[in-house]
């Protein structure tokens, strides 16, 4: 073999190695462009996504803390081609190396709409956190206290129906005993049955009273309340329109409407709400903070002219679309509770227990006289708990558990103390009874009126367009993106596909 021979087949295996190199070192720069590519075409897709969610509606974020923006799948596919292509655009004199291409878009909102309650409550008590300095032990103490007053009026309730029964064969007993015709054997047993009953009824609600624990009373009458604010006494509110939301159009996109929870009275002193309250202590306070602080009540105004409802926590509880319906439904349930209470000092306090009991016994005689001293101590808490709404609808407070200095009238119905009628006194405002029955509502129809309140707000005061079915808190999006590139100058084209979701929390 001669030298140029050798020479040959040196050259020709240099360049296979060469060749071989160049194709290895072509294959890895491929690989780390398709890396690149898909890493920038990633980065490019969640910032079009953010992009979109940065134009979220500043009315709801200001007014009541939550993030939204709206949105339709065809508008949030528009939006991101527009911010995708602009950020795949060659910018000019810069060398585009990766030649990346939105080729498709294809939004998907099934998931993050504002429609949903459980996204309101996440937001909620996310934006809320912080904002309740109250030890959660507060929480405990009085969710066990609602505990109690539920059992209480559900065996006031109980003891009343009854004593009504027994009151009715007393009744049938003294007309069968002064008629000929009457069946008296009957009558006696009638009446015998109805004693026995109301009789056990009362001594039930009594051993609950004296069992009864109010806890520490600075605890549920002090900073575990949200103080009340924007303060309106009765008399200023007597010249103001009383609101009806009657018109159809907007009713029907409402989310109570459309999520068909209409539970009409979603409050009870008694029953399952009641005995539910302590299921999530922290959902619960955060919830009923939270409207007690960006809603306007009865009494207190903080929407500025911006709220259409005037009576809002009210509607919480109720549901009408009546201002006037709701607080008269609540001023109800107030005079209902504050009687409850108020019969716990009737028989806790030995001197009007015994004047109840007295009064009783002269009137009735024997072993049945605990009832009619039921009846009784029953309608005096009644006309207290009348007084004391009197006060609470002119701003001043009323203790939970009354004492005989805060209590105010006699037995006969007359002003027994001036000083606890007129004074200020210590206690709760009418705002802190109402947060108590918030805390007794049903979560879910407390979470959809929440939803309510805040579109007829931002429809009456922002965008008359505005629903909470359109409002999204994140996107979701499938994006197909094309790479024309290829090594050796051969031209070929890569597709990839993302599946993007982004939250406005992310």
């Amino acid at each position: 073999m001669n030298l140029n021979s050798r020479k040959g087949f040196s050259s020709v295996f240099l360049t296979a190695i060469l060749l071989s190199f160049v194709l290895i070192t072509g294959t890895f720069a491929e690989a780390s462009a398709g890396y690149a590519a898909r890493s920038t075409a990633d980065g490019i897709l969640r910032l079009a996504a953010q992009s979109v969610l940065a134009e979220y509606d500043r009315a709801l974020f200001q007014e009541y803390g939550l993030f939204g923006v709206s949105l339709n799948e065809e508008l949030l596919e528009s939006r991101i081609r527009q911010y995708g292509e602009a950020g795949f655009a060659k910018s000019a004199g810069a060398a585009d190396l990766l030649r990346l291409e939105l080729q498709s878009v294809k939004g998907n909102l099934s998931e993050g709409s504002l429609l949903s309650p459980e996204a309101v409550s996440f937001q909620i008590q996310e934006y809320m956190e912080g904002r309740i300095l109250t030890d959660p032990q507060s929480w405990e103490a009085l969710a066990g206290l609602l505990g109690q007053i539920s059992t209480l009026n559900h065996l006031i309730g109980v003891s009343d129906s009854l004593a009504e029964d027994f009151q009715a064969a007393k009744r049938l007993l003294e007309e069968t005993s002064s008629s000929e015709d009457g069946d008296l054997a009957y009558a006696e047993e009638n009446y015998a049955q109805a004693q026995g009953h109301a009789l056990g009824a009362v001594n039930m609600l009594q051993s609950q009273i004296n069992g009864f624990s109010s806890g520490d009373p600075e605890l549920l009458e002090g900073s575990l309340f949200p103080e009340p604010s924007g303060f309106r006494p009765e008399e200023s509110l007597e010249d103001e329109t009383i609101r009806v939301l009657a018109n159809e159009e907007y009713m029907s996109i409402l989310p109570s409407r459309l999520l068909e929870v209409d539970k009409g009275m979603a409050f009870s002193l008694s029953g399952s709400p009641a005995q539910n309250a302590a299921a999530d202590l922290k959902e619960n306070f955060l919830l009923s903070t939270y409207i007690v602080r960006y809603f306007d009540s009865h009494l207190s105004r903080e929407g500025e002219g911006k709220h259409y409802f005037q009576n809002e926590g009210e509607y919480v509880l109720f549901g009408q679309m009546s201002d006037d319906a709701n607080y008269q439904r609540t001023k109800a349930s107030l005079i209902t509770l504050r009687t409850a209470l108020n019969l716990i000092h009737i028989y806790t306090d030995e001197v009007k227990y015994q004047e109840t009991l007295a009064l009783a016994a002269s009137i009735l005689p024997g072993p049945a006289a605990p009832i009619l001293q039921f009846v009784i101590a029953l309608a005096w808490a009644g006309a207290e708990a009348g007084k004391d709404m009197e006060r609470l609808e002119d701003g001043k407070r009323v203790p939970l558990f009354k004492t005989r200095e805060s209590w105010i009238l006699s037995l006969s119905g007359t002003v027994e103390n001036a000083s606890a009628a007129e004074g200020e006194g210590r206690g709760l405002h009418y705002e802190n009874y109402l947060f108590l029955f918030l805390l007794l509502t049903d979560r879910e129809a407390k979470l959809v009126r929440i939803m309510d309140l805040i579109q007829i707000n931002l429809q009456a005061s922002h965008d008359s367009g505005f629903a909470m079915k359109d409002s999204y808190c994140s996107v979701a999006f499938t994006a197909e993106v094309v790479r024309r590139s290829g090594f050796f100058g051969k031209r070929g084209q890569r597709f990839g596909t993302f599946a993007i979701t982004q939250g406005y929390d992310e």
